[in-house]
């Protein structure tokens, strides 16, 4: 019965009352008016208010109370209330109107939707919305300034929340906190970044892991790690395609994600104990189509990686600085060669005024294509030592192959050796002893050809 008289007295207020039309905007100030009522008759006996609720904790009553208000409106007139639960949950507007829709917050079932969306991993976080759109913390604070005790039980229910990663906008403020000493800076979150491969090459997804480590002596909240990404680059979701939805942004994930990101949720924020530690994985890959990494050029870039995170009821964030190296896949490069061995075969035979396509000729090219490929391979392999061209990408491979099929496979021979004709620079190379082998074979092809081409032991 106390119930019911504290409802119906509750019906009898002027902003409570749902039964007469009203604009959206008066649904605005009365909802906020209703609760500020509400609030201060729970100021002149807390104890008791929360017993006929029907509950212990504070935010599930200040929850109540303003659900109680959409709820009646709901059932009375659902077309103005609609509006309004689109403007308080914009993002979740479906889901409330489906609670509503079922009667999920009806008098006997209020309290218990309440406290299973409060644990459900999900919409936890659902009712903050209203919290801050209502200013219920806000007037908690104006009707209680002569009694913190209850304020303080309020921050201890909303410190629970926060050591889950929600309701991180919602804070308490004391009086004392006023004459308190302003808490002493921490420093900065210990953040390592490391690649997951040394050599990243054009065309090839790689991962970027982020480990971050919490040194300090109290717990912390790890809410996201993000990093601004070149234009070079886009992200790879956790589904293995490309992500656009946010340009130039890319999120880290870790392993204890996959549930949430299979299910297409976004991941609840992570309670960092003292000294533990958790890995992040940016997944990246060059940007462009499916043959893009043939014109892509070495490119050196620079990653800055945001970490936002909770301590002491405040958000920090802490950035960290990585460079990636990338270079040009050995295949770009191979293709490149191929393609000027074979140019480079055909404008020797025209300045030679070889115009037909015999065997000799045939095989002068194919000749040129092979000593382009291993020129490329040769240089490729090669460490600390001076090249004579550098080959770095498609159109390296493409010079060099075009000057392999232009002067001879004499010429390619001592390149690949390590002196060229007609210059004076040498590089060191190692000669397998497949080299008798190489060169038998070699002229064997030439001894067919017409081009005055020999190889030089």
């Amino acid at each position: 019965m106390a119930k019911e008289s504290q409802l119906d007295a509750d019906k009898s207020d002027g902003p409570c009352e749902v039964s007469a039309p009203k604009l959206l905007n008066e649904h605005k100030e009365d909802i906020k008016k209703c609760i500020d009522i509400k609030i201060e008759r729970f100021s002149k006996d807390p104890y008791e208010t929360l017993k006929e609720a029907g509950t212990y904790e504070i935010i599930e009553y200040l929850i109540k109370i303003g659900i109680e208000y959409i709820d009646l409106l709901y059932k009375s007139r659902p077309d103005e209330a609609k509006p309004l639960i689109e403007g308080i949950w914009i993002y979740n507007r479906d889901y409330v109107n489906d609670l509503f829709s079922r009667n999920r917050f009806g008098p006997k079932d209020i309290i218990i939707t309440i406290r299973s969306i409060l644990r459900d991993r999900e919409y936890g976080n659902l009712f903050e919305n209203l919290l801050i759109f209502t200013d219920a913390v806000g007037m908690m604070e104006k009707h209680f300034k002569s009694n913190e005790v209850i304020l303080y039980q309020l921050r201890s229910e909303l410190s629970n929340l926060h050591n889950r990663g929600i309701y991180e906008r919602t804070v308490v403020s004391l009086p004392s906190d006023e004459i308190m000493a302003t808490p002493v800076s921490r420093g900065d979150l210990k953040v390592e970044v490391e690649v997951s491969k040394p050599l990243i090459v054009a065309g090839e997804q790689f991962s970027v892991f982020v480990n971050v480590t919490n040194p300090f002596e109290k717990p912390v909240i790890i809410y996201s790690v993000e990093t601004m990404i070149p234009s070079e680059l886009v992200s790879i979701n956790e589904m293995g395609n490309s992500s656009e939805k946010e340009i130039g942004v890319a999120e880290g994930f870790a392993t204890i994600d996959r549930d949430y990101l299979r299910k297409g949720i976004k991941p609840m924020p992570y309670i960092l104990q003292p000294d533990d530690r958790i890995c992040k994985q940016i997944v990246l890959k060059t940007r462009g189509k499916r043959w893009d990494w043939l014109a892509f050029t070495p490119v050196r870039l620079i990653l800055e990686i945001q970490v936002r995170y909770g301590v002491d009821y405040r958000t920090h964030l802490d950035t960290v600085k990585t460079e990636l190296d990338i270079q040009v896949g050995l295949k770009a490069i191979m293709v490149g060669a191929i393609f000027g061995g074979i140019l480079g075969g055909f404008v020797r035979m025209w300045s030679d005024q070889k115009y037909d396509f015999g065997l000799s000729n045939l095989a002068y090219i194919a000749l040129s294509i092979v000593f382009s490929a291993m020129a490329v391979v040769a240089f490729a392999r090669r460490t600390g030592v001076q090249k004579i061209v550098s080959i770095e990408d498609f159109f390296g491979g493409l010079l060099i192959g075009f000057y392999v099929g232009f002067q001879g496979p004499e010429w390619a021979w001592k390149l690949i050796s390590g002196e060229v004709p007609g210059g004076n620079e040498t590089v060191s190379v190692m000669v397998n002893n497949s080299t008798p082998t190489l060169k038998t074979a070699a002229s064997s092809i030439l001894n067919n050809s017409s081009h005055n081409a020999t190889i030089v032991s």
